[in-house]
């Protein structure tokens, strides 16, 4: 690979953060959606669910001030309603499922509300709760192009969709690796669960509850065709024409490939790949805007990494293992979690270690100056357990959750 360093960090980063709006007692804000018109602060799935949207930023650094330039705004016009923004993946406390309204929207835009409410019908309410970061992120077309060139390939756009398609298909099969290191939803408000006894049975069981089994995903595990883009496309469009699906946005799953403009399958198909979403991402108490800096930088460096390995194919089986193994990594006890790679059953710690210690050498030659130490921060959560996220979340916040999350959510 002939690409000198300044060039392969090139890229587009941009950042949508998922929280929940909590009143002054910490319950579920009950008020209407408060930004009306600014494309930058949506709804979600409730009324009371918004998310912020940064545009696409050069590097983690300016990614992370951007979010935090409109976490600030949204924190302050809130504080003045005496409202604040929940800090958590997991809700706080609810007394019932009435409290969770359903996002509305006017005439025009009333699909919306429809599919919102199929959803909540399909799914149930509370799942629409969990909140996340989503992680976009595209390649500068300057990288891209160079590579292009090198390749010998003659149609520059068949050429970044493949680019695309081989990334998703290896972060899909490395997302086990994203969930452990950034885990950071072990608490929950026994509200969420329907019994005692189910509250109970899940205590103290997961680093992540959204990316776990009892996280939000769909009743089937969706298998892809990454041979190219319209085999991709189409292996989505089966899932709508059986029925199992209303819609592709109705596809829970830890990667995404998004086109230009519209995010539908059409406009996919017609404008090809513009960047790939990672949905995996845990709210992370820890951060005042949900996510570490260190953390958007490695995604930086994983994402590189992961373009320049060798292809292979995932098959429908290995589709499967890939996703069972993000599910085990969302598990909280990591000293007897193992994940499953090239047919054997490997210790989650000793598997991360390893693939850190390959970027490490990938980058031998090429320079990390601008994210440097993220590699060393990364490997510490491994080696000290007492540094993992999800331990420092429920040493901090397990005994009273939603009265401890409301005293965070008015400090920021």
């Amino acid at each position: 690979m002939n690409i000198n360093t300044d060039l392969l960090f090139k890229c587009s980063i941009g950042l949508e953060k998922e929280s929940l709006r909590i009143d002054e007692n910490g319950r579920l804000a009950q008020t209407p959606h408060p930004f009306l018109g600014n494309p930058y602060i949506e709804r979600d799935f409730c009324e009371n669910q918004v998310e912020l949207i940064t545009q696409p930023a050069a590097s983690a650094d300016d990614a992370y001030r951007d979010m935090q330039a409109l976490d600030e705004y949204v924190c302050t016009a809130l504080k003045e309603r005496r409202e604040y923004l929940w800090r958590f993946s997991n809700p706080p406390y609810f007394e019932n499922d009435s409290e969770i309204l359903v996002a509305r929207f006017s005439s025009e835009l009333k699909g919306k509300e429809v599919y919102r409410h199929y959803l909540a019908e399909k799914y149930g309410k509370r799942k629409m709760l969990f909140s996340g970061i989503h992680y976009n992120f595209s390649f500068d077309d300057a990288l891209l192009k160079a590579l292009f060139e090198e390749s010998g390939e003659t149609d520059f756009n068949r050429f970044k969709d493949t680019i695309y398609l081989n990334l998703a298909e290896r972060v899909t099969e490395y997302s086990w690796l994203i969930v452990y290191l950034t885990a950071a939803s072990p608490v929950f408000d026994k509200s969420y669960f329907h019994n005692e006894t189910e509250a109970e049975a899940q205590k103290n069981k997961y680093a992540s509850a959204r990316c776990s089994e009892i996280g939000y995903w769909n009743t089937f595990i969706p298998l892809y065709d990454f041979s190219g883009l319209q085999a991709y496309v189409n292996s989505i469009e089966k899932y709508i024409r059986s029925g199992e699906l209303s819609a592709a946005s109705e596809l829970y799953y830890p990667v995404r490939l998004k086109p230009r403009g519209s995010n539908r399958l059409d406009t996919l198909s017609e404008n090809g790949v513009n960047h790939i979403e990672l949905r995996m991402l845990d709210l992370n108490p820890l951060s005042p805007i949900g996510v570490f800096k260190e953390d958007i930088a490695f995604l930086h460096i994983l994402l590189i990494y992961l373009s320049f390995q060798e292809k292979q194919c995932l098959d429908d089986d290995a589709q499967k293992t890939a996703i069972s193994n993000m599910k085990r990594a969302a598990l909280y006890d990591d000293k007897n979690t193992t994940v499953i790679l090239e047919g054997r059953s490997v210790p989650v710690t000793d598997a991360a270690l390893a693939v850190l210690e390959d970027i490490k050498v990938f980058f031998e030659d090429k320079s990390l100056y601008a994210y440097e130490g993220v590699l060393d921060y990364q490997e510490d959560k491994i080696r000290r357990p007492e540094n993992r996220y999800a331990y420092k979340i429920r040493k901090q916040f397990a005994d009273d959750f939603t009265a401890k999350g409301v005293r965070l959510s008015k400090k920021i």
